[in-house]
């Protein structure tokens, strides 16, 4: 793979066992009762046969997986007890200012190291796909955003009832880094002070975030707007870490906090500008970036005077 990030990709034999299993759950929860050709009642030894295979599954070895683990055993040894050269350290790289290359889509198989997903999933109607450039060498995200108010949100036939408001949303997001045995694995921001993207877009405003862990099953979203020119030339953004701001449920933090540069785990491009219609953002790479004059452990939308506008009235 050309991608510099060893992700992970699911195995798809466990969900075909998982779904014969639904279906023998199924036949047996049916309120027409299940007979053999001696007339007995057969919902017992379906029961029995779903039960079995729910041992079966549990106790089978997944090979791919454990092969798989073995696999980034070893690259993680040879990256961490193999001598390199000076010039392909991480500090020598900091202090040339090179950057470091995250992700690019020069194959087609790196575009499996993303999803993409939309209102559909709460009975809205936007779409968005994402697939290979003309050129081969970039990803193209694009689709349609609509406003059309979901089936759940339909107003009330009262006159006095608000309507309701709401956007359509798009976005695509990385997959989650999964590593030995299966764990989550988080992106090191260190030695570094900016994100960089080079990308083309339609004129439209594109939110790009990243999630972080702040541990107890407590995460918090980072957002940082992205204004593209529109037309056919490319630009390049550079995002300072100090220039993201921290969202927690979907809303602004009123305290906000600085991000942990070792537990961040995903990167998301969302579109949510309240503006309907068709939509297209060419992407080339992401990567680490070193710029002067911004600190990589700070956040510029805290407000230092928080407690004291609060305690003044």
């Amino acid at each position: 793979m050309s991608v510099l990030v060893n992700r992970y990709i699911s195995s798809f034999p466990s969900l075909f066992a998982l779904s014969s299993t639904i279906c023998h759950h199924k036949r047996y929860n049916s309120q027409l009762p299940v007979q053999s050709d001696d007339g007995k009642d057969n919902r017992t030894t379906l029961k029995k046969k779903a039960d079995e295979e729910k041992k079966l599954n549990f106790f089978e070895v997944n090979w791919e997986e454990l092969k798989r683990s073995w696999r980034t055993i070893i690259d993680a040894a040879k990256t961490n007890y193999t001598r390199q050269p000076a010039e392909e350290s991480i500090v020598f790289g900091r202090e040339d200012h090179k950057d470091k290359v995250i992700y690019y889509f020069r194959e087609l198989d790196d575009l499996n190291y993303w999803y993409v997903n939309t209102d559909e999933d709460i009975q809205g109607y936007s779409w968005a796909e994402m697939v290979p450039s003309s050129n081969d060498e970039t990803a193209m995200f694009r689709g349609r955003t609509s406003n059309k108010l979901p089936r759940y949100m339909l107003p009330s036939s009262d006159p006095l009832e608000p309507k309701p408001l709401y956007r359509g949303y798009c976005y695509m997001e990385t997959k989650p880094f999964k590593t030995i045995l299966d764990k989550v694995e988080y992106m090191n921001f260190f030695e570094f002070n900016a994100i960089k993207i080079r990308l083309r877009g339609d004129g439209r405003m594109y939110m790009f975030g990243s999630l972080c862990d702040f541990g107890m099953v407590d995460y918090h979203m980072f957002w940082a707007p992205i204004f593209t020119n529109g037309g056919p030339e490319w630009q390049e953004v550079t995002i300072p870490y100090s220039k993201f701001y921290e969202t927690k449920d979907g809303q602004k933090n009123r305290r906000q906090n600085r991000m942990i540069l070792d537990k961040m785990m995903n990167f998301q491009f969302h579109l949510r500008d309240g503006i309907e219609g068709p939509f297209q953002l060419e992407i080339d790479y992401i990567a680490f970036a070193r710029i002067d004059g911004f600190e990589e452990n700070k956040n510029e939308h805290n407000n230092p005077w928080l407690i004291t506008d609060r305690l003044s009235g």
